[in-house]
């Protein structure tokens, strides 16, 4: 999976953040149970900015209908069906999702999670953003946030931060 992330050839030329205009977040549905008030206000944060917005919340289910997400919320559901042994994806409208253009991929997951390091590393996004678990390091351009005190709070605070100083 590393070896296939650094292979990745992308665009390098960072848009500043006023300038951007598509992003994807990722984030686990455990943290949309816990704490979804807080992600939700992260991406309305985002979409007010004037960004495209796309999501990909991941599910721990092998089984799509055990899914439980509104099917036309506007967001791709994942769950472990999507992704083979190694943590590459095997669904083709993941693939695509995958090769679309985004200026900057910022996945809200503090636990370090396989399969969303594995859309970091694989994702066409020109800066990659993620939260520093020692085992996530070589999937992001950028890492943000306290290792040693993980809330999303104060991660996301972190990323508002950061991201107009990029701008």
């Amino acid at each position: 999976m590393k070896k296939l992330s650094l292979e990745k050839e992308r665009h390098r030329l960072i848009n500043s953040f006023d300038k951007s205009t598509d992003i994807l977040v990722a984030w686990d549905e455990k943290q949309t149970e816990q704490q979804g008030k807080i992600i939700e206000s992260f991406l309305q944060y985002l979409i007010s900015a004037g960004k495209q917005v796309q999501c990909a919340v991941y599910h721990h289910t092998r089984k799509k209908e055990l899914i439980k997400a509104f099917p036309k919320d506007g967001r791709m559901h994942l769950s472990k069906f999507d992704f083979n042994t190694f943590g590459l994806p095997k669904n083709p409208t993941l693939k695509q999702l995958l090769n679309k253009r985004f200026d900057y991929f910022i996945n809200l997951n503090i636990e370090g999670r396989l399969h969303l390091n594995s859309i970091a590393g694989l994702t066409n996004a020109t800066c990659r953003i993620g939260y520093p678990v020692e085992q996530s390091i070589p999937y992001y351009d950028v890492l943000i946030g306290n290792p040693n005190g993980g809330m999303l709070e104060s991660y996301i605070e972190d990323l508002k931060h950061y991201l107009q100083k990029i701008g």
